[in-house]
């Protein structure tokens, strides 16, 4: 695994393998050397001196993890969306920061939220990036964009016509979000549709052609066909849920939107872990207690829910859609922390490897973001953003658990525990 040594602005970790976030490369046997927060080489064990760092067994350096669907406002408790209204802009401000947290000690050193209220992510963002709160990388989208009434509008972002469009995404770009959110068709807020497009094609197209203009990306919220043809049609690029729905709840996969997907470069996140963790909640409350009507209707539309969309990933897959992780964490039963990993495992299961899945939450998933960074990759000059995992994550994402130390922009900011002593101190207060 590795170790630290030398002054406090430079580092190396001496591992057993490195994974660069392509989904190819590994470099065994290797020193990784960090220098005032870049990574400024790779080189051989064998070239150095045997006393200038402190060998760690069996272990793996892997770029930082990129979860690209998060909702920091949200607890991940089963509460919903309309939980937020109850509480002022400071208490989500400091829910935020403590779900932000939670990633950082899993490995995921960026989130993008995609979906918050007003400006409670984007001064998180901030404070985390001046140096007075230590955690993630926060990018965030601020209030998505949602048509007057839509999923989301608890979040004020309500919108309506190509020009209002215009104007709130030049409002986002101004107050310094990372991508820009659609909620293409309706969603978990009360009196919206799953299955019916929110917006139409004319201003979809006027938001994905001012936010690619501003250096943006898009994110759209489809769980539908209507809602995924409309998205697809209007270029964005990231499509989240992205179900094929029919108007009536029908699940039908369609080869020929598959191939547009596809063609238009877009990439995917299925989401299937947020559909897992609802399972998951009802068959704990099962075990103590006998479901009541309205939940056991509800478990028996997850676990159909579930099949429709590994079925869906997998086949998307075949079409070579790029699957991208986003755990959608704090919504429903997400726990911030605890979803991105699930996520990747879940990817796993219909069809990527475990280097294609560490690739969908790193290199990847950083292409999607329009950054001119080598964010999500390990290799000289990019940001020393890396986590330590105590074994082999190509042989098993189950090492992915076993988080030994998290680097982030250079600095040690969580340690597993004495095993991995050599690696310094954790950042604990400003500037860590």
């Amino acid at each position: 695994m590795g170790s630290m040594s030398g002054s406090e602005a430079t580092m190396r970790f001496r591992v057993a393998r490195v994974l660069d976030g392509d989904g190819r490369s590994v470099t065994p046997d290797a020193v990784v050397v960090v220098e005032d927060g870049r990574i400024v080489d790779i080189r051989p064990a064998s070239t150095e001196p045997a006393d200038s760092v402190v060998p760690l067994g069996d272990a793996t350096l892997i770029p930082g993890l990129l979860d690209l669907h998060v909702h920091l406002n949200m607890r991940g408790d089963g509460r919903p969306i309309e939980d937020i209204q109850d509480v002022s802009d400071g208490v989500l401000a400091l829910r935020s920061y403590a779900g932000a947290a939670a990633y950082l000690r899993s490995g995921v050193t960026t989130v993008l939220d995609l979906g918050s209220r007003n400006a409670t992510t984007l001064d998180l963002g901030t404070a985390i990036e001046e140096g007075t709160l230590v955690g993630p990388t926060v990018l965030s989208s601020g209030s998505p964009l949602t048509r007057t009434g839509g999923h989301m509008w608890l979040m004020n972002g309500e919108v309506d016509g190509a020009d209002g469009i215009r104007k709130a995404v030049r409002e986002r770009s101004k107050a310094g979000a990372s991508a820009i959110k659609l909620v293409a068709t309706g969603g978990a807020t009360r009196g919206t549709s799953w299955f019916q497009p929110s917006f139409t094609a004319d201003e979809l197209r006027a938001a994905v052609d001012e936010a690619h203009a501003l250096g943006l990306p898009v994110a759209a919220h489809c769980t539908s066909i209507a809602g995924l043809e409309q998205a697809v049609r209007a270029g964005v690029d990231l499509l989240v849920h992205a179900f094929f729905y029919e108007p009536d709840g029908t699940y039908r996969f369609r080869p020929d939107l598959a191939d547009a997907i596809a063609a238009s470069g877009a990439s995917v996140n299925p989401t299937l872990h947020t559909v897992e963790s609802r399972i998951a909640e009802a068959r704990r409350i099962s075990s103590r207690r006998p479901l009541d009507t309205v939940e056991r209707r509800q478990l028996e539309a997850d676990l159909r829910g579930l099949d429709e969309r590994r079925e869906m990933a997998s086949r998307l897959l075949d079409h070579e859609v790029p699957l991208v992780v986003g755990s959608d964490g704090g919504f429903t039963q997400v726990r911030h922390g605890i979803g991105t990993v699930r996520e990747m495992k879940a990817l796993a299961e219909v069809g990527l490897s475990p280097a294609q899945a560490i690739a969908a939450a790193t290199g990847n998933a950083a292409a999607v973001l329009r950054q001119p960074t080598d964010l999500g990759r390990v290799r000289p000059g990019a940001p020393a953003d890396f986590v330590v995992l105590d074994g082999d994550p190509g042989r098993g994402l189950e090492a992915l658990d076993d988080v030994l130390v998290v680097v982030k922009a250079g600095r040690v900011v969580h340690r597993r525990d004495d095993r991995a002593a050599g690696v310094g101190g954790v950042g604990t207060g400003p500037g860590a």
